[in-house]
């Protein structure tokens, strides 16, 4: 009998920490917003970002050359008209000497945080039918850098390329503030091995990234902010 009851009691406590379980996750979820948008990371309508390039052991002499606005765009994106607010691109062009995994690096002065917890990213890439393999690098608030591979560069034309960012890339901390941003660093070209080495090129237009920019709900979030103990 006293074995009977013990199972009983275990049972019971069991129903009650698996219904408080889903009470706490639902009153979680009630307090999570979410609110997705499209944030342009760079246009390239200028060079403020000052954008620069660099090259592996066995680039050509003179290379990798970087071109800031150049007058052109992705029809698909801004019609065959354009915009007058979008109407430039970023090239970069580059050679090599021996053949192998060459690395062309492209990126900004600085890194370029992102806001909110990025979902996806999005880039426009004008290609020339190289075998070349693009991929870029993002940075988390613990100092790790990833890479996302976005596409092999084998086509002709303006392309828009979707790079969806992982769940195992942390920008939410336990404690306060919880949100904590990405840092794009920069794309990277590798060259595969066989593939042509001379007169590679590339254009690159309209770097955005669909974020969720909203920002968790609790008794007391207007305490959550950092600038609080520097204000006088």
């Amino acid at each position: 009998m006293k074995l009977k009851k013990l199972i009983f009691l275990l049972a019971i406590c069991s129903l009650i920490l698996n219904f408080q379980t889903i009470n706490l996750k639902a009153q979680q979820n009630l307090q999570k917003n979410e609110l997705l948008v499209s944030k342009v990371l760079e246009d390239f309508e200028t060079n403020d970002k000052d954008w620069k390039a660099e090259g592996s052991k066995y680039t050509s002499k003179g290379y990798p050359i970087v071109k800031p606005k150049v007058e052109s765009w992705p029809e698909a994106l801004f019609g065959r008209k354009g915009d007058p607010n979008n109407k430039y691109c970023l090239g970069v062009k580059t050679s090599y000497f021996r053949m192998g995994y060459n690395e062309l690096k492209l990126f900004p002065k600085e890194n370029i945080s992102v806001p909110g917890i990025a979902k996806a990213f999005y880039i426009w890439v004008w290609g020339a039918n190289f075998a070349y393999d693009l991929e870029m690098q993002v940075k988390d608030y613990k100092g790790i850098t990833h890479t996302l591979p976005i596409a092999r560069l084998a086509y002709l034309g303006w392309r828009c390329h979707k790079i969806v960012v992982p769940d195992f890339i942390p920008q939410l901390k336990q404690t306060l503030p919880r949100i904590q941003n990405l840092l794009f660093e920069r794309f990277t070209i590798w060259s595969l091995p066989g593939s042509q080495l001379e007169g590679f090129n590339a254009f690159f237009d309209h770097f955005t990234v669909l974020t969720d920019v909203a920002y968790e709900t609790f008794d007391g979030d207007d305490l959550n902010d950092p600038s609080i103990f520097e204000k006088k």
